[in-house]
């Protein structure tokens, strides 16, 4: 919706209704300007998450599996938005255990829940469920 409002508020300020010239409106800016400037809002937009999820991709591909348990789990909301919250906490294949918390982007999971999670041996605070990204982990061979 926020969006929307925008959108109009730019258009109805860069488009004046006796523009000069067809390819040009009164403030000299092309007609395409205003497309261009809401085509890279949604690219950055849509780009974050799968920013992000790149950078989680290693440790799902490379990292070490492990089974942890789900110590909590709420309902965070902002304005009129809301989403999952989840803490886990996991033992590494070294015995050291590990709590961290995410975002249940899956809104399925319950606390006292056991969910897989990728960690990497070296750092283990680096880590990432399956349910907390928007990559899913394949069980078919290449």
């Amino acid at each position: 919706m926020l969006l929307f409002v925008v959108l109009v508020g730019f258009l109805a300020y860069y488009f004046p209704q006796h523009a000069t010239r067809p390819s040009r409106n009164a403030h000299g800016v092309t007609i395409t300007s205003p497309f261009l400037v809401v085509l890279v809002f949604i690219v950055i937009l849509a780009g974050v998450p799968f920013v992000r999820d790149r950078r989680r991709l290693p440790l799902m591909r490379d990292g070490e599996l492990a089974l942890g348990k789900v110590i909590y789990q709420e309902n965070v909301s902002r304005g009129k938005s809301s989403y999952s919250r989840i803490g886990y906490e996991f033992r590494t294949n070294s015995g050291q255990l590990i709590q961290d918390q995410a975002k249940d982007l899956t809104f399925s999971v319950y606390e006292d829940m056991s969910i897989p999670l990728f960690y990497d041996p070296a750092n283990p605070s680096k880590n990432v469920t399956p349910c907390a990204t928007y990559l899913r982990v394949s069980t078919e061979p290449f």
